[in-house]
């Protein structure tokens, strides 16, 4: 009897350290995946020329420069989108990241926001973090990005 009381305990103490250091952590979501979110928006400085509007180089930038990113889910959103335009004018929500250049018949970098509010979702395990638009004249004024870790990184995986 004291053998399988023993064993019980044990397995009860393993199942609570278990629990304890690897399961999800809201803060440490928040802050990661914070941080995740500002290192890709400084990729390039804001309004900095990246591509032509050809969906075609859109597509290699984004796979050469910003993929580990994006989720599989939104890489499939993104490479739909951009085999789906109709114009050269960047017009998706998957790609809030790229504006037209005003000057130059370019795609530049649309940085031009700052986190002001985030959510977790324990049950889901993503964030959802709110981007407002640091000036009003360009692009979206305010966005909700979804945040899933994949792969061991925090990556975009829905916007909305």
């Amino acid at each position: 009897m004291k053998k399988y009381l023993f064993l019980l305990m044990l397995g009860s103490l393993l199942l609570a350290a278990c629990s304890e250091s690897g399961g999800f952590n809201a803060d440490t979501a928040a802050k990661d995946s914070k941080e995740r979110m500002n290192e890709f928006l400084s990729l390039y400085k804001y309004e900095e020329p990246v591509s032509s509007l050809k969906s075609e180089d859109i597509k290699k930038l984004i796979n050469e420069n910003m993929k580990e990113y994006f989720s599989d889910n939104y890489m499939q959103k993104i490479e739909y989108a951009l085999e789906n335009r109709k114009t050269e004018d960047i017009d998706s929500e998957y790609l809030f990241f790229l504006i037209n250049s005003s000057t130059n018949n370019k795609a530049v970098f649309n940085s031009n926001f700052s986190i002001t509010d985030y959510q977790v979702n324990e049950e889901k395990e993503t964030v959802l973090l709110r981007l407002d638009a640091n000036e009003m004249n360009v692009g979206e004024s305010m966005l909700k990005i979804e945040m899933a870790l994949e792969e061991g990184k925090w990556k975009i995986n829905r916007v909305g």
